[in-house]
């Protein structure tokens, strides 16, 4: 199992009337630990819009406008689930394949 720190949002406002005319959605974002079982994941992708978001506003604090992000794809029960953690892609598959590579 390899322990990383998912980055979770949750839907807090939808304003209609901004000026653009466009709706507005603010998110509370919060992170937490997970483990995930290595051999479960599909494949990595870096997590654009999370990491254009957190450029435009800092997402939490702690974190600064360099953080990148990757979403997880998982098998669960034959279909796929998709998570976003904090790290870039690149650094998350090393993580996978030493997670192999030590057993």
């Amino acid at each position: 199992m390899i322990k990383l720190k998912q980055i979770s949002s949750s839907s807090v406002c939808v304003t209609r009337n901004t000026p653009d005319g466009n709706p507005s959605v603010q998110k509370e974002y919060s992170l937490s630990e997970i483990w995930v079982n290595p051999g479960a994941v599909l494949y990595l992708q870096q997590d654009n819009a999370l990491v254009a978001e957190n450029k435009r506003e800092r997402l939490l604090e702690g974190l600064n406008s360099n953080h990148v992000f990757t979403k997880l794809f998982i098998s669960e029960n034959g279909f796929a689930r998709q998570l976003s953690v904090v790290g870039e892609p690149g650094m998350i598959s090393d993580m996978i394949e030493d997670s192999h590579d030590r057993k």
